[in-house]
């Protein structure tokens, strides 16, 4: 899928949800007054029963602070305050009253394990901690009620609907239909829906597709591969039929299809969900949810959640601000000894391709002469990798680079400035090298997967061999880097990557 298509479903997914995303954010402000509430509430009890000292004072209200902080942060993390997660009221508070007993655990161990800091510590007042827990808890309870009552309110006037398109041929498709419709709170509009049988529907799909169909028209797959070039073009049903999501509703006869409709799903990164039976396969993040009563599984195309990007753009910021202050008289003597040996400009400013096909200008020290660009054709045939494809391009000893440029490119120093990158949004710490517009040309469909994450300037390939890898190996590695993200993996990658620059292993 182009970056056009990408925007149009992205662009259609925001306006259908954005007024149901109001309320969400409002339950985190909701939250947060409502912890303001119970730390005064807290407050109030020590007060009442005489006071205590003051550093029981002290140490109750910081109980009650990091058992709020790390609740947010639970509460965060598995959707409460996003459109993620579809659940019902009581769902909710079962999670808040979980996740508040948790970190009310995490929160004592914490002070446990750091009284030895405290002069004269003295334990928190039990009530005090009972009042804050109980507190926030029902104030929490009455704020998940109430949005959720709230919500039912707007998808029964038919506000903030979101438009869904359902895949599958039998009963079960039928029957999720049927149960969304009957159920309007669940704010679910059948967008249309695509069948695997031939005889669903005697007419040709393109006329179908150009003047929209509805969940009554049937449009069968086999007709769509035969008139719309295969199942590759259903990113463009999916634009046409005006859905924001996928719903693969399949009966077991049909589950074979299920693993090419998932591979195109996939690489037109468009995430769906399946309904009802869980089935063998291993298609990147997946998650239990709910539309009401009916489970479905939800296939993510995208590792990161919300919460998962400000921790690991949190990282970015840390280390990018550590590297800059740390390696600035590094940098400046670089900046030098380029500048004597080949004259200005000591930065390489070159155009690369980042998340989700957006272009960007990449900042490195100039390790190559000035008119490098323009002596490329002559050295284009040594390339050492994947070169008969023209996907990514590698040589050992490139007359163009400058015997600075060589020193520099040995200890991978001439990366520096991307830390400029970094700051920008552009880059982050650790993800996919960033390819050239001209490799990206050359990729088949397959190899857009590694352009769903924010590119990096280390990586797994960089760790693993760097350029003695070829690209079949970079996809591999860049593949699992994005199944398998988390915030250890980076830091261990990070770790990698100055004992990789010490031994210059791949270096050229």
């Amino acid at each position: 899928m182009d970056l056009a298509a990408e925007n149009a479903i992205t662009h259609r997914e925001n306006a259908s949800t954005g007024i149901l995303l109001k309320p969400r954010r409002l339950l985190l402000w909701a939250d947060i007054i409502g912890a303001a509430i119970a730390v005064l509430a807290t407050y109030g009890v020590i007060q009442l029963r005489g006071g205590g000292t003051s550093l029981q004072v002290a140490v109750s209200v910081i109980m009650a602070v990091l058992t709020l902080v790390i609740a947010l942060g639970l509460l965060a993390r598995v959707g409460q305050y996003t459109n993620r997660r579809r659940l019902s009221a009581p769902a909710d508070i079962s999670t808040l009253a979980r996740d508040l007993l948790i970190a009310l655990a995490v929160a004592s161990l914490f002070l446990y394990l750091t009284k030895g800091f405290f002069t004269g510590y003295s334990a928190p007042s039990r009530l005090a901690v009972v009042t804050f827990v109980l507190v926030f808890f029902v104030l929490g309870s009455v704020s998940r009620i109430g949005l959720r009552s709230y919500q039912h309110r707007l998808f029964a006037k038919g506000r903030t609907v979101r438009n869904v398109l359902v895949v599958g041929s039998g009963p079960t498709a039928t029957d999720f239909i049927d149960f969304t419709r009957r159920r309007p709170w669940l704010g679910v509009t059948i967008a249309g829906r695509l069948s695997f049988r031939d005889e669903e529907l005697p007419c040709a799909a393109d006329a179908a597709m150009a003047a929209g169909f509805s969940a009554d028209d049937v449009v069968p797959y086999a007709r769509v591969a035969e008139d719309l070039s295969g199942l590759e073009t259903l990113d463009g049903i999916i634009r046409a039929s005006g859905a924001a999501e996928v719903v693969v509703a399949l009966d077991p006869d049909e589950h074979a299809e299920l693993p090419k409709v998932a591979r195109i799903l996939n690489l037109a990164h468009i995430p769906f969900k399946v309904v009802p039976a869980l089935f063998e396969a291993s298609y990147r993040t997946t998650e239990l949810l709910g539309y009401s009563e009916i489970p479905v599984i939800d296939v993510d195309v995208d590792p990161l959640d919300r919460v998962a990007r400000m921790f690991k753009r949190a990282l970015d910021l840390c280390v990018a601000t550590a590297m800059a202050i740390v390696l600035l008289p590094l940098e400046l003597a670089i900046m030098a000894a380029i500048a004597i040996e080949s004259g200005l400009p000591v930065f390489y400013k070159h155009q690369r391709v980042g998340r989700n096909g957006r272009l960007f200008v990449l900042y490195k020290f100039r390790t190559m002469v000035k008119d490098a660009d323009r002596r490329f054709a002559e050295v284009q045939a040594q390339n050492e990798v994947g070169f008969s494809e023209g996907r990514i391009f590698k040589m050992r000893k490139d007359p163009r680079v400058t015997r600075v440029g060589a020193v520099l490119r040995k200890l991978s120093a001439d990366e520096l400035p991307q830390l400029i990158n970094v700051f920008k949004g552009e880059m982050s710490m650790v993800g996919p090298r960033p390819p050239l517009p001209r490799e990206v040309e050359k990729y088949e469909k397959e190899h857009l997967s590694r352009l769903r994450a924010i590119p990096g300037i280390t990586g797994l390939w960089q760790v693993s061999g760097r350029s003695d890898l070829d690209f079949d190996d970079m996809i591999r590695l860049d593949r699992y880097y994005l199944d398998n993200w988390s915030l250890r993996l980076d830091i261990v990658i990070l770790l990698r990557t100055f004992l990789v620059v010490l031994g210059r292993k791949g270096a050229y």
